[in-house]
């Protein structure tokens, strides 16, 4: 189904969810969404010798948790499908604003200029009661809405991509591997959170650094997005040659 551009724009995909998932505003916040989804205390969960009863706790919560944002962004990824399919004559002009607006978002996640309407933080209280899977698949439906100056270039950059996809079912692909790259990151540090909360004050030394990194890749995406040259990450993949 995918030609070579379409798989390194799946690549690209998943490399944006995972820098979304070591993002300033994701990456602190895993232990207390972990906490509140399983109903664990932070000293339960760090737990060496921890039963197999909490381990499935949060196995399922964290499945439950990245199965509701990952909802929301498939469909998000549908809509802008859709969308990109009725302006199907204005592809053309459509595919290079979607450039100029991911050069745009690299550019504030690089720190050269903020975008005001990319620096808030929605958030969604979600009053249910711990220990059932409703509960962390709800708190996942309250994070995929929750823009904030991290995450939505990554997204925001994934919708115009999706937006320029041949068909519907290509931009729902796209926003599940994006989901994939920052899901699977987060049930392996839910099922380990004591060596994640060992590691973090290292990983927090490279929060600027990871900023940077993102706003360069979002800058080259836009780049390629702009002259329809995706086939540029194609000739830096190994073994493209």
């Amino acid at each position: 189904m995918y030609g070579t551009e379409n798989n390194v724009t799946v690549l690209v995909a998943i490399g944006m969810g995972f820098l979304s998932f070591i993002s300033p505003c994701v990456l602190p916040l895993i232990p207390a969404y972990v906490s509140y989804m399983t109903g664990l205390s932070l000293e339960e969960l760090q737990a060496k010798n921890k039963g197999g009863k909490a381990i499935l706790r949060i196995l399922y919560g964290s499945l439950a948790f990245v199965l509701g944002f990952s909802l929301i962004f498939i469909l998000l990824g549908a809509a802008a499908s859709s969308l990109g399919n009725v302006l199907q004559a204005q592809k053309f002009w459509l595919a290079k604003l979607g450039g100029v607006l991911i050069i745009f978002f690299g550019l504030h996640m690089a720190g050269v200029f903020k975008l005001s309407f990319l620096n808030f933080e929605k958030k969604f209280e979600v009053k249910a009661k711990r220990g059932g899977l409703f509960t962390p698949f709800l708190l996942g439906l309250a994070f995929s809405f929750g823009w904030t100056p991290c995450i939505g270039p990554f997204l925001g950059t994934l919708m115009a991509v999706a937006a320029n996809q041949e068909t519907i079912w290509q931009g729902m692909v796209l926003l599940a591997f994006y989901s994939a790259g920052l899901g699977i990151p987060f049930v392996l540090t839910a099922l380990a959170l004591g060596f994640f909360l060992t590691s973090f004050r290292v990983i927090q030394r490279y929060f600027r650094a990871i900023e940077v990194v993102g706003g360069v890749v979002l800058i080259l995406v836009g780049l390629a997005f702009l002259f329809d040259k995706m086939g540029w990450f194609y000739a830096i993949m190994p073994g493209s040659y």
